[in-house]
């Protein structure tokens, strides 16, 4: 798990604690950034939509290439607070976007890196 907030970087270690999960690696960073080509086989997140495309579209643009061959990308998104534009933008960096659910005005949307896809 990565997160910018320390805060929120505690209360995850803790609640896995809690929880008694212990495979599970909880990392302070602003996005994916610092870690290699790869490294995931998921990367899911209520991104700070208020923090604008640039950040989000960031996000969306950087995960192709830190995911595995079949990893997957999980967003969700208010539907009025652009859930169209970021799955147009899913759209363009995966080849491919799916809806998962929809419930109280939000989305969950989901693209996966396919199977033998070059990383640019």
């Amino acid at each position: 798990m990565v997160d910018a907030n320390q805060r929120a970087v505690f209360l995850a270690e803790r609640n896995a604690s809690l929880n008694e999960v212990s495979n599970v690696q909880v990392l302070c960073s602003d996005g994916a950034a610092p870690f290699r080509e790869g490294s995931f086989d998921m990367i899911v997140s209520n991104p700070p939509i208020r923090a604008g495309n640039r950040v989000i579209f960031g996000l969306i643009d950087d995960a192709p290439s830190k995911l595995r061959e079949g990893g997957q990308l999980c967003l969700v998104v208010q539907t009025r607070q652009g859930a169209a534009s970021v799955a147009r933008r899913m759209a363009t960096a995966f080849g491919n976007v799916q809806t998962l659910g929809r419930s109280g005005g939000y989305r969950v949307l989901r693209s996966a890196r396919k199977r033998g896809d070059a990383l640019e």
